[in-house]
């Protein structure tokens, strides 16, 4: 009786561990586990993505002092997946760049504290030459005021996905219960 009740155990154990490794690995359900609240980097600076690389992971910034710097918001290059810490850019975006290096290229992720300011017109970088296709300037809707500031809120990467969670919940509690109707329908059967 007492290994039947183990092996029942270890099997509702084995399948709510096979379930919390399936719903992690999927896609676009795993999230980064990063602080509420990010530290500021001792080399944080602002500046606006002037150019994209091969991949919008990967910005060269203008930094507010005139330089223009490659900041990389995740790996990318060929067989380069996305992740859920990479931070991606838009053309045209002022930002506060928090990186975790004090040197370019300066990387940053999804747990650093680099953030959205606002949204500005690109003009043509001076450092790029003519040979170099340059993308199309990105500018403010005409409906809103040249000063307007975005305001960023938190990625949802930086907290739990609790409706991950709860589906995780709710699919164990199933399993455990169908282990419990099982050892109980076999129970009744073996004193029949």
């Amino acid at each position: 009786m007492r290994m039947r009740l183990r092996r029942d155990i270890g099997a509702a154990v084995g399948l709510a561990t096979a379930l919390a490794i399936g719903i992690t690995a999927a896609p676009g359900v795993a999230r980064a586990a990063c602080a509420p609240s990010p530290s500021l980097s001792p080399y944080g600076f602002t500046g606006t993505v002037v150019r994209l690389g091969a991949d919008p992971r990967q910005a060269f910034v203008q930094k507010d002092d005139g330089t223009q710097v490659e900041v990389d918001g995740g790996s990318f290059g060929p067989g380069a997946g996305a992740s859920g810490e990479d931070y991606t850019f838009v053309l045209g975006g002022r930002y506060q760049i928090e990186p975790e290096n004090s040197r370019p290229p300066f990387l940053v992720n999804d747990c650093t504290a680099t953030t959205l300011l606002a949204m500005t017109s690109v003009p043509p970088s001076p450092s790029v030459s003519p040979s170099t296709p340059v993308s199309a300037p990105v500018s403010a809707p005409a409906a809103a005021p040249a000063s307007a500031q975005l305001t960023v809120f938190p990625t949802s990467s930086a907290h739990p996905d609790y409706l991950s969670i709860a589906v995780f919940v709710v699919i164990f509690l199933l399993l455990l219960g169908f282990a419990y109707a099982v050892r109980v329908l076999r129970r009744r059967l073996h004193r029949a």
